[in-house]
């Protein structure tokens, strides 16, 4: 019976050592995967960062496009009441024109 235990004892201290022997061989494996999960909030911090940047980004171009096209609109309505006041005097200097033709015709 002494045996027996005896024979379990050096058995499962044997386990122990074989198990020991096998962590220090990847232990190197083991702090690898550490430092690769401690780097992940660092690498998600810094891709937070860029989001935030690229939605700033976007919206500076958005701003630019709005700014833009108020200019243009802005343009467009000075362009068109100019063309609006040209087309009133030409339509009034042709009316003056015609009448000053009728006079003379009756002249």
């Amino acid at each position: 019976s002494r045996g027996i235990n005896a024979e379990y004892g050096l058995r499962g201290r044997a386990v122990q050592n074989m198990m020991q022997e096998g962590k220090e061989k990847r232990m190197e494996l083991i702090d690898e995967l550490r430092s690769t999960e401690a780097l992940k909030p660092e690498e998600e911090k810094m891709i937070k960062e860029q989001k935030k940047e690229a939605r700033g980004t976007q919206r500076k171009q958005r701003m630019m496009q709005h700014k833009d096209e108020l200019a243009h609109e802005i343009l467009e309505g000075m362009a068109g009441r100019s063309v609006g006041q040209m087309a009133d005097v030409l339509s009034k200097e042709l009316v003056r024109l015609q009448e000053e033709q009728r006079i003379h015709a009756f002249a």
